[in-house]
């Protein structure tokens, strides 16, 4: 027995020792420490700037780059909100803004609470009440690069809502299934551009909205693969199916109605990434009867002069709302293909991109295509876009939370 100890001794002890000996070190240079620190902070400069939230423990404040912006109908729009992930899974977030040219106070709150029914389930029960503007065409509207002081064709909707949801994820092999499930009790408001003169015009629309979405998303936890795709836009391969319906209107002369639409994202790599990558986008819509102006699909349009990634740059948003449409998108990514072969660009890890996007509904064909280069110092970029309507622009790309 003591020849036995012996001998497994014999046999762990010299690879542990090797081992020690591998994984000792000297002390870090100055130089190297500073060096460190550079790119510590950068790296959290960069998460700042994707997330926008300021971090304190367990609450942030954010995102900052919603806590003031412009526009016609409430001028200067000021904005606060925040709040609050615990590790047992209840969150709560919280809006408040108001504008000097409305001088009408909008708010938000939310709340959630995340749990485990079994080793591969995960339930979120989440409560939403809201009274709050927005722009069917555009998430975000009050994020500080959108600003714009004036836009004839610029208007905004004002929503209240009560509502509640569950959502059940189950993590599949690659992938994950989402099934979501939501109530809410809306009433929708015109608001105007001339605030001041016209104050707010209801749309008549007080209504029980009961909807089911189902998504089916790829997943991404591998940490070596978004480091690979880095150069590129990220987007993660999904299909999602959302229906609902306007039920129980009062006090309204509307009928009952359903709506439902279809959104799937699809990226080919081109020889694992080497020379590329192409996106694909499809999106498509139908509302059963005629709604209001608020209740329409309206495409995705930019206002101001910086783009985003699959939206319609130079496209008069207001004349293309509809009952049903249909969206295609296509882009190529590169990645640096061509730029990274002169040396003097290869250290701004561009990427080349070019896009194309067709918009269809009861009326003629909209076509956009659009060339650039983004992500210059992982950051910066510009892009220039030419439509159907014989109309073309230059605009700003910034790689910034919500763009």
């Amino acid at each position: 027995m003591k020849r036995l100890c012996i001998c497994v001794l014999l046999a762990v002890l010299p690879p542990f020792y090797l081992t020690a000996q591998v994984v000792k070190s000297e002390p870090v240079s100055k130089d190297t420490e500073a060096q460190i620190r550079k790119i510590l902070l950068a790296e959290r400069l960069s998460d700042f700037l994707k997330s926008g939230n300021i971090n304190a423990g367990c609450c942030y404040i954010g995102n900052v780059f919603h806590f003031i912006s412009v526009n016609p109908t409430e001028g200067v729009r000021l904005r606060l909100s925040g709040g609050i992930n615990l590790e047992n899974g209840i969150s709560a977030y919280a809006l408040g803004a108001w504008g000097t040219k409305d001088k009408d106070l909008k708010y938000m709150f939310s709340g959630s609470y995340r749990f485990k029914v079994a080793t591969d389930v995960q339930n979120t029960i989440s409560v939403l009440h809201s009274d709050n503007t927005y722009l069917p065409f555009l998430d975000g509207y009050d994020h500080i690069l959108n600003s714009t002081w004036r836009d004839k064709d610029f208007f905004l909707l004002r929503k209240k809502t009560y509502g509640i949801s569950n959502a059940t994820k189950f993590q599949l092999a690659a992938s994950n299934l989402t099934i979501t499930a939501s109530l809410s009790r809306n009433r929708n408001f015109k608001y105007v551009p001339d605030a001041e003169k016209e104050g707010f015009i209801p749309v008549k629309a007080n209504f029980l909205y009961p909807s089911l979405q189902i998504k089916l998303a790829e997943g991404r936890n591998n940490a070596s693969e978004q480091v690979i795709i880095s150069r590129f836009p990220l987007i993660n391969n999904s299909i999602s199916l959302s229906c609902g319906g306007e039920f129980f209107v009062w006090d309204a002369d509307v009928s009952n109605r359903w709506r439902a639409s279809l959104n799937g994202k699809y990226r080919l790599p081109i020889n694992d990434l080497r020379f590329g990558c192409l996106d694909f986008q499809v999106e498509g819509g139908y509302i059963s009867k005629d709604v209001s102006r608020g209740g329409l699909f309206y495409p995705s349009s930019q206002i101001g002069y910086l783009s985003r990634s699959y939206a319609f740059l130079v496209m008069p948003y207001s004349q293309f709302a509809n009952t049903r449409f249909a969206f295609v998108a296509m882009a190529f990514n590169s990645g640096g293909l061509l730029l990274n072969n002169i040396k003097f660009f290869r250290k701004f890890h561009g990427n080349e991109f070019l896009t194309c996007k067709a918009y269809f509904a009861d009326y003629k064909p909209y076509y956009e295509i659009s060339a650039g280069l983004d992500n210059i110092l992982d950051l910066l970029g510009f892009e220039i876009a030419y439509s159907s309507l014989n109309q073309w622009g230059a605009f700003l790309r910034l790689r910034i939370s919500d763009f």
